[in-house]
């Protein structure tokens, strides 16, 4: 995809997270070096398009029933076979435009990305994505996707609207782009891509489940069937899309927002929400303990399914009783040691 050559609208009249206190929908640009303070971020009025881009942030207040858009990504990035450890890098980026007023899909974008570490696809990345080495060897290094999808992003979601990034759960915008791109690779994101909705948290809350299910087993219970290529980021991206849409004729409110843990709190939760059950979502040991394996990773996972909420009650207590054995036997060492010392002495 090239560069827009044609002026770029303000992003600065594209709210992440919803109306700032005080604004309706139809505010006041206002003019000169205007700009509103949210926590997390200044979002200015003037400088270039790409200053605004890179200094805009999540709003730190969420207080609509409905955000204007939602933007859904899925992330597809390198793997081997039997390898949890691999150094992924994202290959394909792709976004999905929710209209959240006229519930339906509105806009597609997708960009390939040029791997680094590993420029030469495994044949197991290829076989489970679809994605070709001639896809990423014509493809753009990931700044310059980013580059490319601002300006998409600038020319598609109109001025004067409020919307956020949503996913099927945290690991694409969480470990694929804030830890192995931003923190791990040095690429440099505007701090929107902190915060997002969390599509399979929100289902498993609004369903009350007793764990959380994965993208086909949500569309079948929503009486909906996976339409074209699993683990295609494009189609992917597009069947959650369509589950939340189905969500959102169904009335379900889109309440699990959740930012990275290593970033800046940029978010309030809506009024609706019970805000002390889950603030506990900024922290990433929080969704390890809750949710285990399924959210915890390799180590936090398996540490919760052995001493977390999950373990049984017996289970749990052996860490309390650990460290009291072992705070026991350093208290009657002591002991030991001081009364030799007395000893000594006399």
């Amino acid at each position: 995809m090239g560069k827009f050559d044609k002026p770029k609208p303000n992003l600065n009249a594209r709210r992440f997270g919803g109306p700032q206190p005080g604004q309706g929908k139809g505010h006041s640009k206002g003019g000169g070096n205007s700009h509103h303070r949210a926590s997390g971020g200044v979002s200015h009025s003037h400088g270039n398009t790409k200053e605004r881009v890179r200094e805009h942030s999540p709003s730190a207040k969420l207080g609509v029933e409905k955000f204007d858009y939602l933007l859904v990504v899925d992330f597809e990035a390198t793997c081997e076979a039997d390898r949890p450890n691999y150094p992924n890098e994202i290959i394909e980026f792709p976004c999905v435009v929710i209209d959240t007023k006229k519930l339906e899909v509105i806009h597609k974008w997708r960009s390939y990305v040029k791997p680094k570490r590993n420029p030469i696809l495994t044949p197991f990345c290829t076989e489970l994505t679809g994605i070709q080495q001639s896809d990423v060897d014509n493809a753009k290094p990931l700044r310059e996707v980013l580059e490319d999808f601002e300006a998409w992003f600038l020319e598609t979601i109109p001025e004067n609207s409020s919307c956020i990034f949503a996913t099927d759960g945290p690991w694409d915008l969480r470990n694929f782009f804030y830890e192995k791109s931003v923190i791990r690779d040095n690429v440099k994101a505007s701090s929107f891509f902190h915060a997002w909705v969390d599509i399979r948290t929100t289902f498993y809350k609004w369903k009350r489940l007793q764990k959380p299910m994965k993208l086909n087993k949500m569309l079948l219970t929503m009486g909906l069937k996976f339409q074209g290529r699993e683990h295609c980021g494009l189609d992917d991206a597009t069947n959650i899309a369509l589950l939340a849409v189905e969500m959102l004729k169904q009335g379900c409110k889109f309440e699990f927002v959740v930012t990275v843990p290593h970033a800046p709190q940029t978010y309030t939760f809506p009024p609706w929400v019970d805000e002390e059950k889950l603030r506990r979502v900024r922290q990433l040991a929080a969704m390890q303990e809750e949710f285990g394996g399924e959210y915890g990773g390799q180590s936090g996972g398996l540490l919760s399914r052995a001493f977390g909420r999950q373990a049984p009650a017996w289970r749990r207590m052996l860490p309390l009783v650990f460290m009291a054995i072992m705070t026991s036997v350093s208290m009657f060492l002591a002991l030991q040691e001081s009364n030799a010392t007395e000893n000594a002495d006399k």
